[in-house]
């Protein structure tokens, strides 16, 4: 992945900058520059975002970020984050966002508290232009962002946000979701940061094929029965209800963004280490959709399978996922349906057997169509 170049300050300034990125201040004022602060209405946030801190909000699940349009030639960004999770400090974990410039490819930085002012853009024409950031790592890889505020040239000013897509879809799942491993090579190689990209999953591709906006709440090693582990505890529906996944935990609004539809990729892990009991795994699905239905009443409901999971127990966890729907819609749960995603293996693996790229644009395509001949 691509690491943007950080500006250098000047040594009468690096104590103040260093202060308020390392703490709650508000970024300092700078001669000759434009201070964009987060509050700024031309600001659309884009996924969960705590703005407990105004001047801070913060962010961690996959694909969070936001789209706003500025007044050329520059841009600078001051993002920071740090690991919540002692897996990720242990193996010093790297945190990854990725911005979009007028429409053009995405391109990675990395996002550190020593790796805080981010360059974004420079001599561009003094036109309007539009900017797209989002996180490529989980927050269980990348930890928790924070967004300090951003700097224009001198007398440069935000435009009203772009507009916002129609669709809004709302992605549940476990690590395909998140897109471990997507950018490995082979099955065997190792998985690090560089490898995860949020923006090259089946959950991104469908949201670009549909042009909606998309959420997405994934954490690797996830289940909703028992998570990779074998753990039964701090399971999908636990995490779901927070705005940040660890640390202190703070409600998400729930009625601040309302999907149209809610796919819900789960299953791989409670699989992992054996085909569990029908029971043990239909009851707690048929409770989170339940939870979910009276969340988002008018929202979709998709059940997908996994690409992961073959042999009995790609078939068992199908045959489990159909067994859900019956028993949904015989208790009344109305807009419940199901796809399933090609399994993974003949275009090749990601790291740790996950699902590459190809796969995942594959498994995006035939998720887009099938939303798309449901007219959902």
């Amino acid at each position: 992945m691509s690491k943007q170049l950080v500006i250098i300050p000047s040594i009468l300034t690096i104590t103040l900058m260093l202060s308020a990125c390392m703490s709650s201040k508000l970024l300092p004022e700078e001669a000759g520059r434009s201070l964009i602060r987060p509050d700024n209405p031309g600001i659309t946030y884009l996924g969960r975002w705590d703005y407990s801190q105004p001047h801070s909000p913060r962010c961690a699940w996959s694909a969070a970020g936001m789209a706003l349009q500025f007044e050329g030639p520059d841009l600078e960004i001051w993002l920071d984050a740090i690991p919540t999770t002692a897996e990720a400090r242990r193996m010093k974990y790297k945190c990854y966002f990725a911005y979009s410039l007028d429409g053009g490819p995405w391109q990675s930085f990395e996002v550190s508290r020593s790796n805080f002012r981010h360059v974004i853009a420079s001599g561009l024409a003094d036109t309007p232009h539009t900017l797209v950031i989002r996180k490529l790592t989980e927050a269980s890889i990348g930890g928790t962002a924070a967004f300090k505020g951003i700097y224009l040239a001198s007398g440069k000013k935000l435009l009203p946000p772009p507009a916002t897509a129609d669709k809004k879809i709302l992605f549940i799942g476990d690590s395909i979701t998140c897109g471990y491993g997507v950018l490995g090579d082979s099955a065997t190689c190792n998985f690090s940061p560089e490898t995860e990209h949020a923006l090259s999953t089946y959950a991104a591709y469908t949201a670009q094929a549909l042009r909606a906006d998309f959420h997405v709440v994934a954490i690797s090693g996830i289940g909703i029965y028992r998570n990779y582990d074998s753990a039964k505890k701090r399971l999908m529906p636990d995490h779901f209800p927070y705005t940040l996944p660890f640390g202190k935990k703070q409600k998400w609004p729930i009625n601040t963004w309302t999907p149209d539809i809610i796919c819900i990729n789960l299953g791989t892990n409670d699989f992992a280490k054996g085909i569990p009991d029908q029971t043990a795994f239909t009851t707690p699905f048929l409770a989170f959709i339940a939870q979910l239905r009276e969340w988002y009443p008018e929202s979709a409901l998709v059940l997908l399978s996994s690409p992961m999971l073959s042999g009995q127990a790609g078939t068992t966890h199908k045959a489990y996922l159909d067994q859900i729907v019956q028993s949904a819609q015989h208790n009344g749960t109305t807009a419940l349906y199901r796809c399933n995603l090609s399994e993974q293996g003949p275009l090749g693996f990601g790291c740790d057997y996950h699902p590459n790229q190809a796969q995942q644009e594959l498994n995006g395509r035939e998720l887009a169509a099938f939303l798309l001949q449901l007219k959902l």
